[in-house]
């Protein structure tokens, strides 16, 4: 019996050694002369492996997968290795795929007709470490370099000079979809009529679609936003470039929806609407707007729609023919915070201008900006705890040289002794804006400066800037959660340890920014506060600067 069970457990193991199937690489031309060849040889998993060369006819273009998950790459990168589709064709087309992972790693895709690459449908694509240049898609369709829908990662690529109706460079819809560390330069979408005219030089994003820490530069739109035009709640844009782009309006960025977060825009051009257009609940925060230009209509640096809020930004040097020079707010609930405005120029409201309602400002510093008139502000905002040169009606409001370090050449931190130090407001001040432009704690006491501002101490600073504050967080923290019964309902205690002395923290139970509590670390590196009347269940503490997070449940 024993050997009999040995036989059979042996006959198992081979079966299934047997069943194993080996991922192979095929090579171009060395086991197939042509590369559409390879992918048919090809099974789920194998990688074609391109040599050094230009690829050119029928069967090296308008490749797909066949329903297969492959990886097609070249031998040594993208500069020895080119797919030319001769201008009559698309280099890769993914049409009505089932289920395809498509990975294109290393290539130089170049004079495609119909879109270097064009994705649909179910197809999982990964293009990475690629040179997209000099291709087009088919008269207004979308995505000269690449058009993609549904699940799309875009890395480590060059994609320059390509012509598309709409997202000259990348046109994303659909999602997820990331674009990270790619340079995007050059390209231009002139689609004239229809939906999506001319939207989008450099890319067009839609849904949920991030980028992250790339270059745009130099794209054109003869319609709206010449570098970026993205809509979508999740669309987010962070730590890039986006520079020297033009559109006929909005040259740099459009956010219908979605996040700018701690890039730069500068040198944009347009008729109206020269750096960045946000509204629909967009949110723009830790930013340098500066040097764009609108030459016709208003907003030279920055257009503030619907539902739209701009924190610590710094809006500087932009110019626009008619009103607002660095901002230009359209709709009475837009929320300004913690800005820093400065030497712009227009018409009316260089600094900034209100054309209805009024919008919230705090904690701001509008200084130093040129116009025929009303140089600073021009319209009726709700502005408090600001510094305004010239003066501005408004609680906390003053009009003092805020003593920058330098900024004619772009540094605007406070020095010792600024009437901005420990004056801002507390009270309005969005809840997650608990480390400043520069990455140190928001909210950090000068003991030399009295507390002129509003709130339970700490007192933040007037702009962008907090004076003399550390680090928010050492990156060795604690936290912890414990639930408890407390009066028919639950408590939560929440302790905090190796934090950083003299930091103000912030916790916030399920996401509900209007639960925010702070507690100022003492000089053991300890914090501690206590959530009352929590419902019976499971919730999730959160420690915002630290990016910690616990969860607890409460039975």
């Amino acid at each position: 019996m024993t050997q009999g069970i040995a036989t059979l457990l042996s006959l198992v193991a081979l079966l299934a050694c047997g069943s194993t199937v080996r991922a192979e690489i095929i090579r171009v031309p060395g086991d197939y002369p042509t590369i559409s060849e390879a992918i048919a040889a090809a099974s789920d998993g194998d990688t074609v492996l391109i040599a050094d060369g230009i690829y050119t006819g029928a069967a090296n273009k308008n490749l797909s997968w066949q329903g297969k998950s492959l990886v097609v790459r070249s031998e040594n990168g993208p500069d020895r290795c080119v797919i030319d589709c001769e201008d009559n064709g698309a280099c890769f087309a993914f049409r009505r795929e089932s289920s395809t992972t498509a990975t294109i790693e290393g290539l130089t895709l170049t004079r495609g007709n119909g879109g270097a690459i064009t994705s649909r449908d179910n197809t999982r694509l990964t293009v990475r470490n690629c040179i997209v240049t000099k291709n087009r898609s088919h008269a207004s369709a979308p995505g000269g370099g690449i058009s993609a829908y549904g699940t799309v990662d875009i890395v480590d690529c060059k994609i320059t000079d390509n012509l598309g109706g709409y997202g000259g460079g990348v046109a994303v819809y659909g999602g997820p979809a990331t674009i990270s560390s790619c340079e995007i330069t050059g390209n231009r979408a002139d689609r004239i009529g229809g939906a999506n005219t001319g939207l989008g030089g450099g890319v067009f994003v839609s849904f949920d679609t991030t980028i992250i820490n790339c270059v745009i530069r130099g794209n054109a739109a003869i319609g709206s936003g010449g570098g970026v035009y993205a809509q979508g709640k999740n669309v987010a844009i962070w730590n890039s470039i986006i520079e020297n782009n033009t559109g006929r309006s909005n040259g740099g960025v459009v956010m219908i929806g979605g996040r700018l977060e701690r890039s730069v825009v500068a040198n944009n051009l347009a008729e109206g609407g020269g750096g960045v257009s946000a509204g629909y609940d967009a949110v723009i925060r830790d930013c340098v707007i500066a040097d764009n230009r609108a030459t016709v209509h208003g907003a030279g640096g920055l257009h503030l729609g619907t539902r739209s809020s701009v924190f610590q930004t710094v809006v500087v040097s932009n110019t626009a023919a008619a009103e607002g020079g660095g901002i230009y707010s359209y709709s009475g609930d837009s929320i300004m915070q913690n800005l820093i405005v400065y030497g712009n120029t227009a018409q009316r409201g260089g600094g900034l201008f209100v054309l209805a309602g009024s919008p919230q400002m705090s904690s701001s510093i509008v200084r130093a900006n040129v116009a025929d008139e009303h140089p600073e502000i021009a319209g009726t905002p709700l502005v408090i705890y600001s510094d305004i040169e010239g003066g501005f009606e408004g609680e906390g409001n003053i009009d003092r040289d805020p003593n920058f370090t330098d900024p004619e050449r772009g540094d605007f931190h406070l020095t010792a002794g600024s009437p901005c130090i420990d004056a801002g407001d507390n009270v309005t001040q969005f809840a997650r804006l608990t480390t400043d432009f520069d990455g140190l704690i928001r909210r950090f006491d000068d003991p030399d400066t009295p507390d002129t501002g509003r709130g339970r101490g700490p007192i933040t600073d007037m702009g962008a800037y907090e004076f003399a504050a550390p680090l928010a967080c050492t990156g060795d923290e604690r936290l912890t959660a414990r639930c408890r019964e407390e009066n028919g309902t639950f408590a939560i205690d929440i302790k905090t340890r190796r934090a950083q002395p003299g930091a103000t923290l912030t916790f916030v139970l399920d996401a509900n920014d209007e639960s925010a509590q702070l507690d100022r670390v003492n000089r053991r590196g300890r914090a501690k506060l206590t959530f009352v009347e929590v419902d019976a269940g499971g919730h999730a503490v959160e420690l915002l600067e630290c990016g910690l997070r616990r969860n607890v449940a409460c039975r």
